[in-house]
């Protein structure tokens, strides 16, 4: 339980909110460290910056294998013949050097005019989690009754889409490293698959669930997390993802239901389970409190079922995608002999 408590902690750090995969954010500040007059090298070096500080080229330099080209080829295209350049991209994070190109020689620096200016970058981006960390997933599923219903504007029921979106969540894992878990529930919770890499038979399982029934939510998390502590993995990210149309009503009345799918969702928060949620339908068939108690990494509300997919692909580019985040300096100085 410790090491689970820890790994959270660590998890915590790591990002997110996923953002979803290829959105960069990006803020700046450009100041004039030094120049002597000369407009046209000024116009030049502001111009410079702002390019190889926009967020396509940033991306390209951080996440490029071979930042000085990048920055080499940019330069071929910006700067006329005759003036010299050193470009460093530094992070104030590490102080690590991220990128450098230079044509200048200790005689060059006797120039006549030089510019040079320095700009601080903020910006995040998602990359795929460098230790390829293992993920065990568990689905829990509402088959209730009201899961054949079909919400107005949708074409089809509830859990035509609820099937779709989660075996489309599965074929975003990795076969040869993530483990997938299945758990329905109606008035009873059924474990339907243990965490298993064999991603087709969890998914027609998924396909012959039949609606019916009441909504036992607490004995979901408790099949739920009863397979983590059967077979989860040391290693890897402990992740399950509820979703439900209703209200928890089983066993036995709607509030000692409610308490008891807090208490176990308690316990495998406890655990270091990442818990997601997702909220079905119209909000006042749901206890939308409760899915966000539930919850330690995400509720999500689906007014339509075809809603479902963008939210099943939005967690899983959380679990498998981290958002790294930097500051860097970029000095640009140019140089006319």
């Amino acid at each position: 339980m410790r090491r689970r408590g820890q790994m959270r902690i660590i998890e915590a750090l790591i990002a997110c909110s996923l953002i979803l995969f290829c959105h960069y954010f990006l803020s700046s500040s450009i100041n004039i460290v030094s120049r002597e007059e000369e407009p046209e090298l000024h116009f030049l070096a502001r111009n410079l910056m702002e390019v190889i500080g926009s967020e396509e080229n940033l991306q390209l330099i951080m996440m490029g294998e071979s930042s000085s080209e990048v920055l080499s080829e940019l330069l071929k295209t910006m700067l006329p013949p005759g003036v010299f350049y050193n470009i460093t991209i530094y992070s104030l994070t590490s102080g690590e050097i991220l990128g450098n190109a230079s044509n200048i020689s200790g005689e060059e620096f006797k120039a006549r005019s030089s510019v040079s200016l320095e700009g601080v970058y903020t910006f995040s981006y998602p990359i795929v989690l460098e230790k390829k960390i293992p993920i065990d997933v568990v689905l829990v599923i509402d088959r209730s009754g009201s899961m054949k219903d079909i919400i107005p504007g949708d074409e089809y029921s509830k859990i035509y889409y609820a099937k779709r979106a989660a075996c489309n969540f599965i074929d975003n894992l990795n076969g040869s490293r993530d483990r997938v878990g299945f758990v329905s529930f109606g008035t009873i919770s059924n474990v339907e698959v243990e965490l298993t890499y064999d991603y087709e038979y969890v998914k027609m399982k998924i396909e012959n669930l039949a609606p019916s029934g009441w909504t036992n939510i607490g004995d979901a998390i408790a099949d739920a997390t009863s397979l983590f502590d059967n077979d989860g993995r040391e290693d890897a990210i402990w992740a399950m993802i509820l979703l439900s149309d209703g209200r928890a009503n089983r066993p036995i009345d709607e509030e000692y239901a409610r308490e008891y799918a807090l208490n176990k969702s308690k316990v495998a928060q406890e655990k270091g389970i990442r818990i997601y949620t997702i909220g079905l339908g119209a909000k006042d068939d749901l206890d939308e409190e409760l899915l966000k108690e539930i919850q330690t990494d995400g509720y999500y509300y689906s007014p339509s079922a075809e809603d479902l997919e963008e939210i099943y692909t939005a967690i899983a580019e959380d679990l498998i995608y981290e958002v790294e985040h930097d500051i860097v300096v970029i000095k640009v100085t140019l140089l006319k002999p």
